[in-house]
């Protein structure tokens, strides 16, 4: 297992206030992800005030940040609100609103997802009926190939008993004489 405290090489860990806005520079886009004794966990390298800091995100905090795209450089305001189990985060950016939505997000990625899908299953479906039509011609021209060569073959066993016959025929004439 890492050890998370290790990692922040002793930078101070961001710690939130209710109904307080914390005003953070990212200077990394992505964070560090990892896994502890308390699950999940999402490390972001910040700046508060000009001073570095670690965030380590909420899951809460996280699914918003993650909708958010690349914020390497981004300054944003974040606030926590509320308590307990009913915490909620407002994100600020150049003093808008910006706090993503995470259901909302959620159903139009499904949506899109969902769109993709059925494309992708509709392309499918052309493939198979072009494969199918392919596998009907080749079938047609098997079959053709097949016939050819057994009139072939009879072509064949006419022509052996003819000269058969004109062997046989052959050898009784000398036979005679």
């Amino acid at each position: 297992m890492l050890n998370i405290k290790a990692m922040a090489k002793n930078k101070p860990a961001l710690r939130f206030k209710n109904d307080v806005p914390v005003k953070i520079s990212f200077q990394s886009g992505e964070p560090q992800t990892g896994t502890g004794r308390f699950g999940p966990w999402h490390r972001y390298d910040v700046a508060v005030d000009g001073q570095e800091e670690v965030l380590f995100a909420s899951k809460g905090l996280q699914d918003r940040l993650a909708l958010m795209g690349d914020l390497s450089g981004r300054e944003l305001e974040i606030t926590k609100k509320g308590n307990g189990s009913k915490v909620s985060w407002e994100i600020r950016e150049h003093g808008e609103n910006v706090t993503p939505n995470v259901e909302t997000e959620a159903k139009e990625f499904a949506k899109t997802q969902n769109q993709v899908a059925a494309a992708e299953i509709e392309s499918l479906g052309k493939r198979v009926e072009l494969l199918e039509e392919r596998v009907n011609k080749a079938s047609f021209v098997v079959k053709e190939m097949i016939e050819r060569m057994r009139n072939m073959e009879a072509y064949i066993e006419e022509i052996q008993s003819s000269a058969d016959q004109k062997a046989q025929e052959k050898a009784r004439s000398r036979a005679i004489f």
